[in-house]
């Protein structure tokens, strides 16, 4: 029975894998900047949190990893917030550079110190130690910086291989 059960949380684990390195239907349809957009004021649907979105350089379509890589780890990071910082802003900057593209998200909540997370991710989503496995997988770096009651600070900057 045991290994009955270890081979099923293999699969589970296997399988939520698989779900979350398919590319978002959302880039089908939209730009990345679009689809990050839209997906940070879901998460906010229903709170007092105020959005701020912005987009610098030169908006086009990347790499499917890529963009996949930015959307899933900008909404892991605006749904971390809303969970867990109880902010009254958070701020979400997208920059396109030449060679790299930038993620920033910043909210002004109760913040954390990162000696005490857990780096394992709960309730159905992958948490920060998810956030870096897809930030390295996708050949970029990913920064996360939490002081207790001033908030956090997520930065990915992940290089840009060449244009979709």
């Amino acid at each position: 029975m045991a290994r009955v059960l270890a081979l099923a949380d293999t699969t589970l684990r296997d399988a939520r894998q698989m779900v979350w390195d398919m590319r978002a239907p959302e880039l089908d349809d939209h730009d990345l900047a679009e689809a990050l957009e839209g997906a940070a004021r879901g998460a906010l649907v229903g709170s007092a949190i105020d959005l701020h979105f912005t987009v610098s350089g030169d908006r086009r379509r990347l790499m499917l990893g890529v963009e996949t890589a930015v959307l899933r780890i900008g909404r892991e990071a605006v749904v971390n917030a809303v969970k867990h910082g109880d902010p009254h802003t958070v701020d979400v900057a997208l920059t396109y550079e030449p060679r790299r593209v930038q993620l920033f998200v910043r909210d002004d909540g109760r913040g954390f110190d990162p000696a005490e997370v857990n780096w394992a991710g709960d309730g159905g989503h992958w948490g920060l130690r998810g956030m870096r496995e897809r930030a390295s997988r996708a050949g970029g770096q990913l920064e996360i910086v939490g002081t207790p009651g001033r908030g956090t600070i997520i930065s990915l900057h992940l290089p840009v291989d060449g244009d979709a």
